[in-house]
């Protein structure tokens, strides 16, 4: 053998290859009288009508009339894997109720510490109110005056509602 044949053997074997896998590959479709389509290198039975042959030599897939011959499309499947797009929309919906969900815990819990402590300071007055000794209120003109029993008790009864709402 020569050089330039020993350098082209490889090139000739891989076209026969490939030439040889196309010819083996199905040259015809069909959808049978059951609606399932066949491919084969054979042609279909003779039962099988012109119209619902998709394919066979000389004849191109689009050659059919629309609707005739083929099968209906079929719904992607519920339970195919989702695309990397879908899988990061998915994780940023996420991310973005899980932030939500932290904010609002957090105004939640620093509400619940503010009615902590306005129910402390509300307990601490009541138990001055109760204690029964003299307390001074400063007024509107800037003068001090001491609470007698009626105002004593009047801010009582506001203290007690602040506490009915309480645990």
């Amino acid at each position: 053998m020569t050089k330039t044949l020993r350098a082209a053997l490889p090139g000739l074997m891989a076209a026969g290859t490939l030439l040889a896998a196309s010819l083996a590959h199905a040259q015809y479709a069909w959808i049978d009288d059951k609606g399932v389509r066949h491919y084969s290198d054979r042609p279909p039975p003779a039962t099988v009508p012109a119209a619902k042959v998709l394919k066979a030599p000389g004849k191109r897939a689009d050659d059919a009339p629309a609707g005739e011959g083929q099968p209906p499309q079929a719904a992607p499947k519920a339970d195919a894997a989702p695309t990397l797009a879908d899988r990061e929309a998915d994780y940023r919906k996420r991310a973005q109720e899980r932030a939500k969900q932290e904010e609002k815990a957090a105004a939640d819990a620093a509400k619940a510490k503010a009615k902590a402590q306005s129910c402390d300071n509300a307990r601490r007055y009541k138990a001055m109110l109760d204690s029964g000794i003299r307390m001074v209120d400063t007024g509107a003109d800037g003068e001090r005056r001491y609470l007698n029993d009626d105002e004593r008790a009047r801010r009582a009864a506001e203290v007690n509602a602040i506490l009915a709402d309480c645990n």
